[in-house]
């Protein structure tokens, strides 16, 4: 979630009457959490795919219902609550053919599918422009996790695969249209569900990668009030994100910085049960360790100490896609100085 959008939600939130059943507050975690009694918890969230169409980083209808069904998942999963259903609401545009719109109900049934994840139900509607949007919904017998709880020692873990959301926005912000346009057609973000219990049982405090890595990272350690160690040396990137960067001779590392994710986990867990994820989950990368606040951050790739705050690019000002692209000129530049 952006600066911004931070900054709408609060402002509406603070005329509204607060459930009694509700856990987190605001920000705190990626769903709203309802405790119904001593051992049943509600997650649910809602998410909308509008203004990547709006600027162009999504072309193809069908990665348009791709996303909308997994943003809901991925909040979900961060949570630490196996999704029992979905429903959409859709705002077709007055120029949307009926091939159109069979072409994105398709897709998002064959994302939940995929997932074995149902489709409830939902409305539909027309407007301007298209507007996908999901609400996702689980039950959980233990408490969901929140973004709140790592403490220094904690272990940094980052679920499944990482490099084709950051690759896609960086190239449509450096507007190379032909490599857009390959990576969209091998982005189809996996969050890593089987997870959802080693999460709620075990992640002192976990959030969603849809708004990038660095974001999330920066997001956990301020609402914890703590530092990190990071070292990305051996960090695994898909080749797609690789090759992109090499064509462009960026850092790879730039990738880490964009706001633009792939929808996995960043978590915090102790030391002692790694064992325990180790065995259920499909992919993971411990990244670092959770260090006191008062201690500086470390960035390391290779035998380069990294000179780039983590929170580099989330307070930076960007309010239009013109301070994006200089933000991105600068990242590359202040990598390729080490």
């Amino acid at each position: 979630m952006k600066i911004s959008e931070i900054e709408e939600m609060h402002k509406w939130l603070r005329w509204t009457k607060r459930s009694p059943f509700q856990t987190n507050l605001f920000y705190e975690a990626d769903c709203e959490i309802l405790k119904l009694s001593s051992s049943q918890y509600l997650a649910l969230t809602s998410d909308s795919v509008s203004e990547e169409l709006l600027f162009g980083l999504y072309k193809d209808p069908k990665t348009v219902a791709r996303i909308a069904a997994v943003a809901s998942l991925s909040d979900l999963c961060a949570v630490g609550v196996q999704p029992m259903g979905v429903s959409s609401s859709i705002l077709w545009p007055l120029s949307a053919t009926d091939e159109f719109k069979r072409t994105i109900q398709e897709e998002l049934v064959t994302t939940l599918d995929y997932f074995s994840v149902p489709l409830l139900g939902g409305d539909s509607g027309s407007a301007r422009d298209l507007s996908v949007t999901t609400t996702g919904l689980g039950l959980s017998e233990v408490a969901p996790s929140t973004r709140k709880g790592a403490s220094p020692g904690d272990i940094i873990v980052l679920l499944g695969e990482f490099g084709i959301g950051p690759a896609l926005a960086f190239s449509f912000l450096n507007e190379d249209e032909p490599w857009r346009e390959k990576l969209e057609q091998v982005f189809f973000p996996k969050p890593s569900l089987e997870c959802c219990h080693i999460i709620s049982r075990y992640a002192t405090s976990a959030m969603d990668t849809s708004d990038g890595f660095m974001t999330t990272l920066s997001t956990l350690l301020h609402l914890n009030n703590v530092s990190a160690e990071i070292d990305v040396t051996d960090f695994k990137v898909r080749s797609e994100a690789l090759q992109y960067c090499s064509d462009k001779t960026w850092p790879w590392e730039s990738l880490l910085f964009a706001e633009h994710g792939d929808f996995n986990v960043l978590m915090t867990l102790n030391e002692e049960d790694l064992p325990q994820l180790a065995q259920d989950a499909s992919s993971f990368q411990v990244l670092g360790v959770v260090k006191e606040g008062s201690e500086p951050q470390k960035f390391v790739s290779g035998s380069a100490l990294l000179d780039m705050p983590f929170d580099y690019v989330a307070r930076s000002n960007k309010r239009s896609i013109d301070e994006h692209q200089k933000l991105l000129g600068a990242v590359v530049h202040q990598l390729m100085l080490r």
